[in-house]
């Protein structure tokens, strides 16, 4: 059954005209924010595709809103977007705002503040930070009581570029400090 339903949500199709299903809304998940899943975020999990954000987004959502004690009290994801706008905002590994000269921070990215449940984030121990940069995704476990930072990658055991290491430098000094 499983593998049915994964290849009926995975699957394109295309009629006569040579037009997709892929924008057809699949679900949507209610929390924080709304996500609503159409046919192409499901066909990004097809072997040899790329993993669209709005899966892993998704999976953070019910990630934060599971019914499991460890999970709410110990554990906060936060929801990828947020970290992949401010990269993609601060090119070159430079995370100074261009006019104010100042340090990236949370408050001026004001349409993602209601996506952050400030609470969690400041009393969990843990977070959860799933980023997607050059098209590879890893993950920042950040501990905010010993406030280190670790970051889990499938392909890399170190930094393979020096932008990567700046990105790594900037998380471990603004996420661990909370």
């Amino acid at each position: 059954m499983k593998q049915k339903c994964y290849i009926w949500g995975t699957r394109l199709k295309e009629d006569a005209d040579g037009n997709t299903n892929e924008y057809e809304e699949m679900c949507t998940l209610i929390g924080q924010g709304e996500y609503i899943l159409m046919r192409m975020h499901l066909a990004s999990l097809q072997a040899k595709s790329d993993i669209e954000s709005q899966i892993v987004s998704a999976i953070c959502l019910i990630l934060n809103n599971k019914n499991e004690k460890r999970f709410k009290e110990q554990i906060y994801c936060l929801p990828p977007d947020i970290v992949c706008m401010a990269l993609s905002d601060h090119p070159n590994g430079e995370f100074v705002s261009p006019k104010t000269k100042k340090e990236f921070r949370v408050e001026a990215y004001p349409s993602f503040i209601p996506f952050i449940d400030r609470k969690k984030l400041t009393s969990h121990p843990y977070i959860f930070a799933p980023v997607c940069y050059s098209g590879h995704w890893w993950l920042w476990l950040i501990n905010t009581r010993k406030r280190k930072c670790q970051i889990l990658d499938p392909l890399h055991k170190k930094a393979p570029t020096d932008e990567r290491k700046a990105i790594n430098k900037f998380t471990v000094s603004c996420l661990c400090l909370l």
